[in-house]
């Protein structure tokens, strides 16, 4: 798969996650859909050197004591029929073998999702798994859940034996999103699993991460048992009460994607990746409830104003929450703590934390000098979903161009340059001549530069000293064209690369197909889309006995979730969810496939699926009060679009403050139109918190309220917004 639309990307997580990008060279980029590349920026002094690639959607690694790296990969295939891998990168080096592979449910935001290293794997070399199961775990009975599973690794081979797979803890709830993903020991032994909310309804009654009867949406600690399953540490905060699961140590997460264990403090703190207004870092307390659904980051949910509403007593605010710009979005995806002497002195006992979504990494002391975000350390640092400490730095998981890299400090005197790259066209037919541009590559000590181009095609690599090349391909390919710069004295920028196809056959066609209303082209929530392969006449070139390959995003604002990844076969399914996903309509799949030549050539197209789009909006009467939308907040009758058949939750506050009084809410009106009309016949909905299907008409949904009384000192009781 090509990086387009690599850019868009995060909340895997809530939404987090990743683009699939195919095996490039050396270096840490971004590629857009215009054919540019932009270098890592670093504070002076900091380089990043690339440890490997080749990885495919890699989510999380382990580094072990002998110096290798374990890494998991999210999994490729169809649903429940995925297959998830881990790999082994010895001496720098990724081994084509895979240590294991292991069935699992690879859908969306779900596969082989975390990793941690059991306390004492110097002498028993085990490792653990977080992953959701696959048709053919041990025990599948129909339905994937979140299982923990200690695998044993073979450190002479490389390898690991899936048959060998030991149950620790089984039956967490699973969905397509939300299934966390933190493993870390602490000292003693114990274990700390943070589990997502399994996307369940943002329904304050229907949401499992309050439940205390529920896995989801928790911070569960255990200790593992050789033999299998675990035992219950006795200092849990329910282990005494029959209404409560004992493995709960915290609880009110959303998607609590990562966490880590602090030796220096004795402390967990954990990532969770938020909605829409906030991403959190919170300290781990026992019996802590984090608020979710009712609150996100330091306010009630849905609401961005950092002067907002503190939590009551009930509730634990985040250590360290920053606020996220609407129609941006945001996904906190990887933190570490660098105790080491390799940074300088400043950065000893940092907490470093990355955003997948921006792609940036920043640092905070703890407790933090502004809990609303810490200090901005680094830009186009691709899209983390791990960062691991050592003494030598900071070593980086980018799920999205599936490579390892190490951040570390020199006091060398001369700083590397920074490089751009740009190029068009990037596709078309031979002979195709390519115009490259280094333009606005930079060097911090003011020294020349000249700009060294491999053009992948196994011509000769070319120096020169202006920013600006040209080359023709002469032959039909899938080619890496990769640019390094260098000062005058030797120091080298990151090599950045783009990828040019060259191919002068005629491109392969998708015939889309909907199963539920045959014809239409938008989709709505519920259908179920059928995609076909189909080779144009003129194309008698592609290879029809060679597996045809599919992938599905679904792009939202700008980021992007992996629906599908490597499905083998002449066509694909897409079933379109009811659930909304987002107070907005901002959102589309994408639908690429993958076809080859006879001699090997890698032929790509892709297709866009938009959804149908209707004028919502949500008000109440007889005054002006802010409504929420899928738990977002939004002004009294501000319109919004939304998808049909979706569903979204409406909420309006418990009482209204208006000129002749104050006002109890009594029911929602749905109608045509705003203000209503005298002639029509509204639809009546008689909870406060009332989930909607779209239809494919415009709607108004009001909130009509009844007459308490006047609103004066002596009888004005306390306005309730209906949040906490």
């Amino acid at each position: 798969m090509n990086c387009s639309g690599l850019l868009r990307m995060s909340r895997w997580l809530g939404c987090a996650f990743w683009v699939l990008c195919g095996l490039l060279p050396t270096g840490v980029y971004a590629q857009d859909e215009l054919g540019q590349a932009a270098a890592a920026a670093l504070p002076p002094g900091f380089a990043l050197q690339t440890v490997t690639g080749g990885l495919h959607l890699p989510t999380d690694m382990a580094l072990l004591p002998s110096g290798d790296i374990l890494a998991l990969e999210k999994g490729r295939g169809d649903r429940e029929a995925g297959v998830g891998q881990v790999r082994l990168v010895r001496q720098g080096v990724l081994r084509p073998e895979p240590v294991m592979a292991l069935s699992a449910n690879v859908y969306l935001d779900s596969g082989l999702l975390a990793l941690a290293l059991d306390p004492d794997f110097a002498d028993n070399h085990a490792f653990y798994i977080w992953y959701g199961t696959g048709k053919d775990s041990p025990g599948w009975t129909g339905e994937s859940v979140n299982r923990l599973s200690r695998f044993i690794f073979d450190p002479l081979t490389g390898t690991a034996d899936p048959r060998g797979e030991t149950i620790i803890l089984d039956g967490v709830t699973w969905s397509d999103m939300h299934n966390g993903g933190g493993l870390s020991f602490d000292d003693a032994g114990n274990l700390l699993i943070t589990t997502g909310d399994a996307a369940a309804s943002l329904h304050p009654q229907e949401n499992l991460a309050p439940k205390l009867t529920s896995l989801n949406g928790k911070a569960l600690r255990i200790r593992p048992r050789a033999e299998g399953g675990y035992t219950v540490p006795a200092g849990n905060p329910f282990v005494n009460r029959s209404d409560a699961r004992p493995e709960i140590y915290a609880f009110g997460l959303r998607n609590p994607f990562r966490a880590v264990w602090r030796a220096a403090d004795q402390r967990w703190y954990a990532l969770d990746v938020g909605l829409d207004a906030w991403e959190e870092i919170n300290v781990i307390r026992p019996g802590a409830n984090y608020g979710w659904p009712l609150r996100e980051g330091p306010c009630p949910i849905g609401v961005r104003d950092p002067d907002c509403e503190p939590a009551g007593s009930q509730y634990t605010d985040p250590m360290l929450a920053y606020p996220l710009a609407p129609g941006v979005g945001g996904a906190v995806t990887a933190l570490a703590f660098y105790e080491g002497n390799g940074f300088p002195a400043e950065y000893r006992g940092k907490l470093f934390y990355a955003d997948l979504n921006s792609r940036w990494i920043a640092v905070t002391s703890v407790p933090p000098e502004n809990p609303r975000g810490g200090e901005l350390f680094a830009t186009e640092v691709g899209m983390l979903v791990d960062m691991e400490a050592t003494a030598s730095g900071l070593y980086l998981l980018d799920i999205a161009s599936g490579r390892i890299s190490l951040l570390y400090y020199s006091s060398a005197d001369n700083r590397p340059p920074v490089a751009q790259l740009a190029a068009a066209p990037l596709v078309g037919s031979a002979p195709l001549e390519v115009h490259f541009s280094a333009a606005g590559s930079q060097d911090a000590d003011d020294l020349g530069l000249t700009y060294h181009w491999d053009f992948g095609d196994g011509s000769q690599p070319v120096t020169t000293a202006l920013p600006t090349v040209s080359h023709l391909y002469q032959a039909d390919g899938n080619y890496q064209a990769t640019l390094a710069v260098r000062d005058l004295r030797g120091a080298e920028s990151e090599t950045l690369a783009l990828a040019i196809t060259v191919y002068s056959g005629e491109f392969p066609a998708i015939a889309q197909e909907n199963l539920v209303e045959p014809g239409r082209s938008l989709y709505q929530g519920g259908d179920r889309i059928r995609f076909r392969a189909q080779r144009q006449a003129g194309s008698a070139d592609l290879d029809a006995t060679l597996p045809y390959f599919w992938d599905v995003e679904l792009h939202h604002n700008q980021h992007v979730h992996p629906v599908l990844s490597q499905v083998a076969g002449d066509e694909v399914l897409l079933e379109i969810p009811v659930e909304s996903h987002g107070e907005d309509a901002n959102l589309w799949y994408r639908i690429y496939l993958t076809m080859q030549t006879a001699s090997g050539q890698q032929v790509r197209i892709h297709q866009d699926l938009h959804p149908q789009v209707v004028a919502v909006q949500a008000a109440t009467w007889p005054g002006a009060a802010p409504v929420y939308v899928n738990q977002v907040q939004r002004a009294s009758g501000e319109p919004f679009q939304a998808v049909v058949g979706q569903r979204y939750l409406l909420e309006a506050p418990a009482t209204l403050l208006y000129a002749e009084g104050v006002g109890e809410f009594a029911y929602w009106v749905v109608a045509e139109g705003w203000p209503l009309q005298a002639a029509e016949a509204p639809v009546i909905l008689s909870e406060r918190q009332a989930t909607v299907t779209i239809g494919p008409a415009p709607k108004s949904y009001v909130a009509f309220y009844r007459y308490l009384g006047p609103a004066h000192r002596t009888w004005l009781p306390r306005i309730e917004t209906g949040q906490p």
